[in-house]
């Protein structure tokens, strides 16, 4: 008996090193991809985030690349989604070069050139960054107007980041960071495009219905920008991109 149970405290003793070095070797495994991560532009922190939503290793590893390309970014800084918050990630592949679409992208000043739902938008004061626009919305939705700022644009690497800060709407703390990636598909120039949000979840509102919503937006927007885009890609025409 004697032998019974030592051989019983050798085995639980086993037991709990062996999950004593598992839990060590998944710290050192976080700490290694933050660093890598951190080590990142800010770009190939949201290509990740998309790449990792795409094909998963692993639910864990999605949520931190994606809670670090939402709260890092210079000058956005919005705070990784609190238990109040639902964040998402979209992703579209547009068949028109990345010059082409940018260009309507970053026109703070005028989103209407893709966004259905917006019916007018005023720049208050000059157009640079920290710049408020208001936006009128179509009738149809939750809501008649928004007021945004101009959080983080950059030309070099495709950037556009918008906060809203107030408006007749429900969507509060809202921050988004779109960016584009140049592909090569059939030897022609394409462009992928990713989507990053986080946003409070309304009171009397789940998650999961926050997200539908604003996911359902989002996926408007960017059917909206691949037609525009496309159009005028197939017509060859682009416009020049006047720069802050």
């Amino acid at each position: 008996m004697v032998i019974g149970r030592c051989e019983e405290e050798y085995e639980a003793r086993g037991d709990a090193a062996r999950r004593g070095n598992q839990v060590e070797e998944e710290r050192r495994e976080r700490e290694l991809l933050e660093e890598t991560v951190e080590s990142l532009s800010l770009s190939e922190r949201i290509y990740l985030s998309s790449i990792s939503l795409l094909n998963p290793k692993s639910i864990s590893d999605h949520h931190l690349l994606l809670s670090l390309s939402l709260s890092n970014p210079p000058a956005t800084n919005p705070s990784s989604p609190k238990d109040y918050q639902c964040s998402s990630t979209l992703v579209r592949h547009i068949k028109a070069p990345v010059h082409l679409v940018w260009s309507l992208v970053r026109r703070f000043d005028q989103p209407q050139k893709y966004k259905p739902f917006v019916s007018r938008c005023v720049v208050l004061g000059n157009l640079e960054i920290g710049s408020l626009r208001e936006v009128d919305v179509k009738s149809g939705l939750p809501a008649t107007t928004s007021t945004e700022r101009l959080e983080l644009l950059d030309d070099d690497e495709h950037l556009l980041s918008i906060r809203i800060i107030g408006g007749d709407h429900r969507l509060m703390n809202y921050s988004s960071i779109i960016s584009l990636h140049p592909e090569i598909v059939d030897g022609k120039p394409e462009t992928l495009v990713i989507e990053s949000f986080v946003v409070d979840v309304p009171e009397g509102n789940t998650k999961d219905e926050t997200c539908y919503f604003v996911e359902a937006l989002i996926q408007c927007n960017l059917k909206s920008l691949c037609d525009v885009s496309e159009r005028l890609a197939v017509q060859d025409h682009t416009e020049p991109i006047d720069r802050l």
